[in-house]
């Protein structure tokens, strides 16, 4: 006794053509996004920032920083350490009591912000 199961058969070939077209579709799937901050920490000195954020892959990115939005003061590229993707870099070099903005860049994504470093003693 032959049994036809051809039933199912359109519906694992829609199946199967659904699959392939998403393995084919260009994406970002590599692409490492934010995953928290970034945040800041001080370093007990008011001429310093330490800035730090996480991804969810490996990405090198960019730290940019200054005392207007066109981030003059400096620029940093930046790797991960640990093993977790975490970034950090600290900031030297500022003036007490002043306000900063800095930007960091992934992918092309920036993520803006701004701090004041402590008073001076």
């Amino acid at each position: 006794m032959i049994h036809e199961r051809t039933g199912h058969r359109p519906f694992l070939i829609l199946i199967a053509c659904f699959l392939l077209g998403a393995l084919l579709l260009p994406g970002r799937g590599d692409a490492a996004s934010r995953r928290k901050g970034p945040y800041l920490i001080l370093t007990g000195k008011p001429t310093s920032m330490t800035v730090l954020w996480q991804l969810d892959g490996t990405a090198t990115c960019t730290l940019e920083w200054g005392t207007d939005r066109g981030y003059g003061l400096g620029r940093v590229r930046t790797t991960e350490h640990g093993d977790d993707h975490q970034h950090a870099h600290t900031i030297d070099g500022l003036e007490p009591g002043t306000l900063y903005f800095y930007r960091v860049s992934m992918d092309g994504r920036p993520y803006e912000g701004s701090f004041r470093t402590p008073p001076g003693p």
